[in-house]
């Protein structure tokens, strides 16, 4: 006579503790991998700008993020500018040397606000020469994208020299400015490569005190 096969009897319990280390497996993985992940990836920093020589009579400075082309020429406006009696021609050009350097080299600049030469614009008209520059899609800045992280991967300008070609005093009146003894400053510019920028400016200074100010750029 055929024995009857016993049934294996599985207790709920069991079942139940199975269950349970299967779920607790899995929460380890997981939590492994989201600690690798973030020991892979550590929070990135915000780059900052931090200004490392000022020029508080006149009101210039000089910050780590600016180029070594235009910190040779902030040094040399701030030797002549250390003079008793120098000449007002040289300032016009050195002012006018460096705001092309800053203002054309995008590369250096962090974001699209992050606008070069503004400190040499006549202060009445600087938050409306930065908008121009970073919000109008003809402004230089427009499509400048960010680099806050040091992450950018776009290639933007960088001025390798610049050169004065002429430089002339007449009249200018505008609004409320009116200077007979304005300068007008023609620049030349040259790029590590050429992206079809600017390679010749325009700019008209106008007297403010002691100061030269930017009050035109074409």
């Amino acid at each position: 006579m055929a024995k009857k096969k016993k049934r294996v009897k599985v207790k709920k319990d069991n079942i139940f503790i199975v269950i349970l280390v299967i779920i607790l497996v899995g929460l380890g993985i997981t939590i492994g991998i989201l600690v690798k992940n973030t020991v892979k990836a550590p929070k990135q920093e915000v780059i900052e700008t931090q200004v490392v020589d000022k020029l508080d009579e006149y009101g210039y400075y000089l910050t780590d993020h600016n180029t070594e082309y235009y910190k040779t020429r902030y040094n040399d406006l701030k030797e002549l500018l250390s003079k008793d009696n120098f000449e007002e021609e040289e300032y016009a050009k050195l002012l006018s040397e460096l705001f092309v350097i800053d203002f054309y080299d995008l590369n250096s600049k962090l974001s699209k606000k992050d606008v070069g030469g503004v400190q040499f614009v006549a202060k009445d008209y600087q938050d409306n020469f930065v908008k121009t520059a970073s919000n109008d899609p003809e402004g230089m800045y427009y499509y400048v994208k960010s680099d806050l992280y040091g992450d950018r991967k776009q290639e933007l300008p960088e001025v390798e020299k610049v050169e004065i070609l002429k430089t002339t005093k007449e009249a200018f009146k505008f609004e409320k400015l009116n200077d007979a003894n304005a300068y007008k400053v023609v620049v030349t510019v040259e790029y590590k490569k050429d992206l079809g920028y600017p390679k010749t400016v325009t700019l008209v200074l106008v007297h403010t005190g002691k100061k030269l100010e930017i009050v035109e750029v074409k």
